[in-house]
């Protein structure tokens, strides 16, 4: 039988029916023992029904794209801190984008 570790990094796969019968089979069979395992695959189904289901588009404030320019300007002139926030701000703005 397939270990936690193994099951976790087949989740995503066996939720997209990606995987063949044999490693189908090995996840239901942890599944059945895990519940761990069973309640973190849960979760992932159910968070990724709700981005699938969620069609809205995100609401942008007019000033957004200068705010956030702006803020990765000065990001450039500051602390390692706020590159690694300007690094998650360029994140958020190409999945707005």
């Amino acid at each position: 039988m397939i270990s936690c570790e193994q099951a976790n990094n087949l989740f995503d796969a066996y939720l997209n029916d990606e995987l063949s019968g044999s490693w189908v089979a090995e996840m239901d069979a942890h599944l059945l023992e895990c519940v761990g395992c069973r309640h973190r695959l849960s979760l992932l189904e159910a968070c990724g029904n709700v981005i699938r289901l969620d069609t809205r588009e995100p609401a942008i404030s007019d000033d957004f794209t200068n705010r956030l320019m702006t803020i990765l300007n000065d990001g450039e002139r500051t602390s390692r801190r706020n590159l690694q926030l300007r690094r998650g701000m360029q994140i958020a703005c190409g999945l707005l984008g």
